[in-house]
């Protein structure tokens, strides 16, 4: 985890020396300040603070100096910690900012010099802009081009002022136009098709470049082992996209796009083509895949404000769920969908909640995917069998063997099915 995900009270100082012995320069999300002492600083303070709000969020490094690629010089020298930096910045969100903020803030000590301290502040992406200060009559943003606060355009502050709206239908459209592609490239299913989207909860600005969406899409990322749709991989408008043909009619196909949105869906496995089967294994392995990919990147690019997840599978009238956990994928049937055509899940999460709850939000939208299929589900308050989610590890390792038989047929990481004889 980095700065921008980890729990605020967990950042040590070797955390934030590590990070900026990176080299990451200023950017959208990210502001390195030298001193907090004038009258010009705290007004300073809340520019910054009002602007990330308005914008995507970010975080400030107090006691942080630049060089002139705005990048973080070494070592690190500090700021004065008398009077206590936390109260002070908490105190200027709250009072010179409008709507106030509440800001993270972690003070952290250094070695050398002694008794300087660092200060972390993150700043969420706010959905009640816009943020204003100087008795609420200047208006801030960031962007791209220009790291530094930046007074707000007309448009712009129109946006804010309809922000939760306008970002929200946005990102609809997003999804939309991820679900047109697939559908103009690999044609309407005529079985279950499992479908994934993320995207960042109030789209405003770019979180990938042109460049990173083609690295996302194409083949297996260096960095995590990852694999994603990637076999014909190419540009489009805003985005990048990717399809897989698989054998027995299954396809995978990809679409990733500059404003955030990663989007996946694919076709399970079918041993008979007339039959709707869908792999339980399969369900909970493609759900974790995806979200590993999500996590990712959002990571690697310093984003951790709120993101709406949306989980489908369409197709499912009639549909039957399938034991496929042994290595001869013998399907049996677990439970069948009836009443519906397709299940959809929404959920909004945060960069935290992938980090720290993964394998209970993944079990979670498991659990009632399920549902659907008429299997009965634990309590809410009641952990998931731990044997599926042991099995999706080791499918997620490439393990040839199962810790737990010794035997096992798994030589990728993909979901594809893992034999195991041992008592469940």
């Amino acid at each position: 985890m980095s700065i921008f995900n980890k729990p605020i009270d967990q950042i040590t100082t070797q955390d934030v020396e590590r990070f900026c012995s990176e080299g990451v320069a200023e950017n959208v999300r990210v502001e390195y300040k030298r001193e907090f002492s004038s009258r010009d600083d705290i007004k300073q303070v809340a520019k910054e603070v009002a602007a990330f709000a308005n914008t995507q969020g970010g975080t400030i490094l107090f006691g942080v100096e630049e060089d002139e690629k705005r990048k973080p010089k070494l070592p690190l020298t500090g700021i004065d910690p008398a009077p206590e930096p936390d109260d002070r910045i908490t105190k200027i969100c709250l009072v010179s900012i409008y709507p106030p903020i509440v800001p993270e803030v972690a003070v952290l000590p250094l070695a050398h010099p002694a008794g300087q301290v660092l200060a972390v502040v993150r700043v969420a992406e706010s959905d009640q802009t816009p943020h204003t200060i100087q008795g609420r009559t200047e208006f801030y943003v960031r962007g791209n081009a220009q790291c530094a606060p930046r007074a707000a355009t007309m448009e712009e502050i129109e946006w804010l002022q309809n922000r939760r709206l306008k970002a929200v239908e946005h990102r609809e459209r997003l999804f939309e136009r991820a679900e047109r592609r697939c559908e103009a490239l690999m044609g309407r299913p005529a079985g279950p098709t499992l479908r994934m989207s993320i995207a960042p909860l109030y789209p405003s600005q770019p979180v990938f470049l042109h460049s990173e969406v083609l690295s996302i899409v194409r083949g297996r990322n260096r960095a995590t082992g990852l694999e994603f749709a990637s076999r014909a991989s190419y540009p489009a408008h805003e985005s990048a996209i990717g399809q897989v043909p698989l054998e027995w009619g299954r396809w995978e196909f990809a679409a990733v796009d500059i404003w955030g949105l990663i989007h996946y869906s694919l076709r399970p496995r079918e041993t008979e083509p007339p039959k709707r089967i869908v792999g339980n294994l399969w369900l909970l392995a493609e759900t974790r895949r995806f979200l590993q990919v999500a996590r990712h990147w959002y990571g690697t690019k310093g984003y951790w404000g709120p993101a709406c997840l949306q989980v489908c599978l369409d197709g499912c009238a009639d549909a039957t769920l399938a034991c496929d956990e042994d290595s001869a994928f013998k399907r049996e049937p677990m439970g069948g969908c009836k009443g519906d055509t397709s299940i959809r899940i929404d959920l909004v999460v945060t960069a935290n909640r992938l980090e720290d709850e993964f394998d209970d939000l993944t079990l979670g939208i498991h659990r009632r995917l399920r549902w659907a299929f008429g299997v009965e589900q634990a309590e809410e308050n009641e952990k998931p069998s731990p044997w599926l989610l042991e099995r999706v590890k080791i499918l997620e390792n490439g393990q040839e063997t199962c810790p737990r038989c010794k035997r096992g047929v798994m030589s990728s990481g993909r979901a594809k099915g893992v034999g195991c004889e041992a008592k469940r």
